[in-house]
């Protein structure tokens, strides 16, 4: 069995712990990938900050008869899953079940598969020898839920142990297509990301009178108000994605991709995008502030006085608290009371690096068919936390659909019912990392 099928193998008898976060268990599954490596030689640490909720660190150091030549490469996946409901399922979440040519469960995607390659490349890497870096693998905990016990744990309270020159994780790597051209996003910025709370307020009263100004009415202006999108900013990292893909693109939609560089062809042209590819690059251009939760208090038949909205709020690379929370009262009126629950920052590193040249050689290599580009991405990864420790960070976790229907999936997927990866695209996904990785670190 190659180092391709070994990591299919581990993957489906991670998706049978059931990680699902609250209440985590991730223990469980770290002490499954230790188990994993010990076999193959690799030693690893297991360290908790909660009982349960265990991260696992491995490392591979150079051999004897290499010399170093580089900062260490870290490599890292989440073993946490959100929760699924089994009822909805047309296979059981924890199954492992393969039909159809894929492997179904919750965390094939997201992102399990990540946490069975980096186990498998560690392996790879022992039993080749010859690095000329270090690599090291962190399997974490909680990043459905914050990274608290994660790789925020980590980066504060051990940052030795992933200190690294580059860092790859998710967020990149799943072939897609845009505007009929094959592409390979690779992670090189994140949005930042806050929790933001609105509360609307009104006179209250009985139901049997409506009034336009009750809080629920005020809230549903404002919702309608922010189904239009926040205001259009260029960043540098979305500049770079958009002149990248109007050149692979290319003729007059490659033209009309690149026009987006330009604040005012963006203002103009960003909500008349198709989707998909619309959605995601509308993403890129903006602040965003999805509603996820509504509360209210009292009775059927009453008026409630007070309404509160949560937001999550994802935030451009650059862009103040200040600026944000603006844009959010302009749509809400003054009236509206807004406070910040949680806030982290946004992650930008270059594409100018020799690691990142290297992944889109051997990108070009693997899928000569695709352009390599590289993207904001609009989500939260643990590069926001391990950032701190590691120079650059990247999100690069190779899943090669030749199909777009399923690829176009995978934003559905992700979170969702009857999560599943084809097993063709993670073989051929895994050779490309392996290769990747390991031909730069050798």
């Amino acid at each position: 069995m190659d180092s391709a099928e070994k990591a299919y193998t581990l993957l489906k008898d991670l998706i049978r712990v059931d990680t699902s976060n609250p209440p985590g268990n991730e223990t469980a599954a770290a002490e499954l990938v230790a188990r994993f490596l010990k076999d193959a030689g690799v030693e690893s640490r297991l360290i908790e900050k909660e009982p349960g909720r265990g991260n696992l660190v491995a490392r591979v150091d150079p051999s004897d008869q290499a010399q170093g030549e580089g900062g260490a490469v870290l490599v890292s996946a989440h073993l946490d899953t959100v929760p699924a409901d089994a009822a909805d399922w047309k296979h059981a979440p924890w199954s492992g079940a393969e039909v159809d040519g894929f492997l179904w469960g919750r965390g094939a995607i997201d992102v399990k598969n990540g946490v069975a390659m980096h186990a498998a490349l560690l392996a790879e890497a022992k039993r080749r020898g010859g690095l000329k870096r270090p690599l090291v693998f962190a399997a974490v905990a909680d990043e459905e839920a914050g990274c608290a016990l994660g790789s925020r744990y980590l980066a504060e309270a051990h940052p030795d142990l992933v200190r690294s020159e580059y860092f790859l994780g998710e967020g990149g790597g799943m072939t897609q297509w845009a505007m009929g051209r094959k592409i390979f996003p690779i992670g090189a910025a994140e949005k930042g990301q806050m929790y933001v709370r609105l509360s609307f307020l009104g006179e209250g009263g009985h139901a049997s009178i409506p009034n336009p100004d009750d809080a629920a009415f005020l809230l549903g202006r404002f919702l309608d108000r922010l189904g239009g999108g926040l205001p259009i900013h260029l960043t540098a990292p979305a500049q770079r994605f958009l002149s990248d893909l109007g050149d692979c693109v290319g003729g007059a939609r490659g033209a009309a991709v690149g026009l987006l560089r330009w604040p005012p062809a963006a203002r103009a042209l960003a909500g008349r995008l198709p989707a998909p590819t619309g959605q995601a690059i509308r993403a890129m251009l903006s602040n965003t502030a999805s509603p996820t939760r509504v509360s209210a208090s009292g009775a059927p038949n009453a008026i409630p006085r007070e309404i509160v909205c949560e937001l999550d709020v994802r935030t451009l690379p650059g862009m103040s608290s200040d600026t944000v929370l603006n844009e959010l009262r302009a749509l809400a009126g003054a009236g509206a009371r807004i406070s910040v629950l949680h806030e982290s920052p946004a992650v930008v590193s270059s594409p100018d690096t020799p690691l990142f040249r290297h992944l889109c050689e051997r990108v070009r290599a693997h899928v000569p068919d695709a352009a390599p580009v590289p993207i904001l991405i609009p989500g939260y990864t643990d590069a926001k936390w391990f950032s701190r420790n590691s120079k650059h960070c990247y999100g690069f976790l190779p899943v090669l659909n030749d199909d777009p229907a399923e690829a176009g999936r995978f934003r559905t997927l992700m979170h969702g019912v009857d999560e599943r990866i084809s097993k063709d695209a993670f073989l051929k996904g895994y050779r490309l990392l392996e290769d990747a990785v390991l031909s730069f670190c050798s």
